[in-house]
């Protein structure tokens, strides 16, 4: 029965080492949102960007699908953590209007260093796009094509963001330690 029980416990470090609390902002409430009409401004620990570009640009919320699209369709758009996290996954897909040629993804740490990017072509489906990388600070997404809606000579493009799946970083000696407990239990029940 002890044996069981340190294998048991060695397993749960193990899994507890790799894997944290996940956090989705899955849109489904406008409560989090601003006043102003249904700009998105902030959702718990992520703050959303506002006039990147030559409109007064941002993420709106559809009330009606639950999900964000870029208003203006500029690219650049970005969201911020409050601290660094463990970034999981997004889903992108069709919102309205133009759609873009190609979307890349691209995570930063706190001192705008490039940490992964994706750039994948367009598609309409929604698709979740997953990195599962570690102390992500900011999360820009850029398109390419599109077209000059505005005539303004800026080429402009639509989509739609949904299920923003992050965690909070598990620090490398913590994980260490948790390996460690979990390799010296496993070690020790296999002895007796």
């Amino acid at each position: 029965m002890k044996k069981l029980l340190l294998v048991v416990l060695a397993l749960a470090s193990l899994t507890i080492s790799s894997v944290a609390s996940a956090t989705v902002i899955d849109f489904s409430s406008v409560d989090a949102f601003s006043a102003d009409g249904y700009k998105v401004a902030r959702v718990g620990d992520v703050t959303f960007s506002q006039n990147v570009g030559s409109h007064p640009d941002g993420f709106y919320y559809m009330a009606e699908n639950q999900w964000v699209h870029n208003w203006y369709g500029e690219t650049g758009e970005y969201f911020v953590f409050d601290e660094a996290v463990h970034f999981t996954s997004l889903d992108i897909g069709f919102s309205c209007c133009t759609t873009p040629d190609t979307m890349t993804i691209s995570l930063f740490d706190s001192g705008d260093n490039l940490l992964d990017s994706l750039t994948f072509d367009w598609a309409n489906a929604w698709t979740t796009y997953t990195f599962d990388q570690a102390n992500v600070s900011k999360v820009q997404l850029d398109f390419t094509g599109g077209s000059n809606a505005y005539s303004d000579g800026r080429l402009h493009a639509w989509y739609g963001m949904d299920n923003i799946v992050y965690s909070a970083n598990v620090p490398e000696s913590a994980s260490l330690a948790l390996m460690l407990f979990a390799l010296a239990g496993l070690g020790f029940a296999r002895r007796k």
